[in-house]
């Protein structure tokens, strides 16, 4: 079995994140993001990760998706066959 590889970058603003995916496919390399929020419980001192936002989180969320459109675009200038998924 391959090992999978972690994100190839990860952005950030406050409690939200937004990791950055590549992956070899064979119509070429393939980006796609994953958003999710960090918390820690009462109980706990390690962070856990949801997939859930409140409004609140509303502006970080676009800042942060349209940043990651603008590094996964800088990343393909050079790239002969990109597919990029969200």
């Amino acid at each position: 079995m391959e090992k999978e590889n972690g994100p190839i970058k990860t952005l950030r603003e406050g409690p939200i994140g937004v990791s950055i995916w590549e992956k070899q496919t064979r119509n070429g390399v393939m980006y796609s993001y994953e958003i999710s929020r960090a918390y820690k419980r009462d109980s706990s001192e390690e962070f856990e990760y949801a997939k859930t936002f409140n409004a609140r989180h509303a502006n970080a969320i676009a800042d942060l998706v349209e940043q990651a459109a603008e590094w996964i675009d800088q990343r393909c200038e050079n790239a002969e066959t990109v597919t990029i998924a969200a």
